[in-house]
């Protein structure tokens, strides 16, 4: 099977699903779940925070910044990955909030992955090659200026599991057995 670009497609594991989302906050591991189940199901990838980096990295801009960026910008870009859920299918959705855009789309498969803050201190020291306490402090100043600004905009907690099929805590578990995980729950 392949997509109208004529990427190779494996069917959805469940015909109901057609996309899968990748939510949870910095260091949780989106990134590379998301990018691994991509490779899995030979489903495209689309991450929402390559998109914010690179504007970033092109409008000299730090990282830490992304919260602050203009309503218009954050609101823009969530409609181009709302429109990618509803218009490319067979993906892998990577996004703080893509579980909260995909919502009322039941063909979309939503994870939320979590992890304890030690953990995500370790991951973001190895990541950014930065002390645990400036890894600590860039952690909670992100958590909370995403939260605010995501509040703002949308008056939304991404967090809420509600939202999500499946809440993984990647805490003490593989990089191949939370992929695991995703296949055989959406598969259910």
């Amino acid at each position: 099977m392949s997509d109208e670009l004529g990427h190779s497609t494996l069917a959805s594991p469940n015909k109901m699903h057609t996309g899968v989302t990748v939510s949870g906050a910095i260091c949780t591991g989106k990134s590379t779940v998301s990018k691994r189940l991509g490779e899995r199901l030979r489903w495209s990838h689309v991450s929402s925070g390559r998109i914010f980096r690179e504007y970033c990295e092109q409008n000299n801009l730090d990282v830490l910044e992304v919260s602050k960026l203009s309503d218009q910008f954050h609101r823009e870009c969530d409609g181009l990955l709302l429109h990618k859920m509803h218009t490319e299918g067979f993906c892998v959705f990577e996004a703080r909030i893509a579980g909260w855009l995909a919502r009322s789309a039941p063909s979309i498969f939503k994870v939320l992955l979590t992890a304890r803050l030690p953990v995500r201190i370790d991951r973001y020291v190895q990541r950014e090659h930065v002390s645990p306490e400036i890894a600590r402090q860039q952690i909670e100043e992100r958590d909370a200026n995403d939260f605010r600004k995501l509040q703002g905009l949308y008056s939304v907690d991404y967090q809420d599991q509600e939202l999500y099929n499946l809440i993984i805590d990647t805490s003490e578990m593989p990089l191949e057995a939370v992929v695991q995980c995703i296949l055989q729950n959406i598969k259910q």
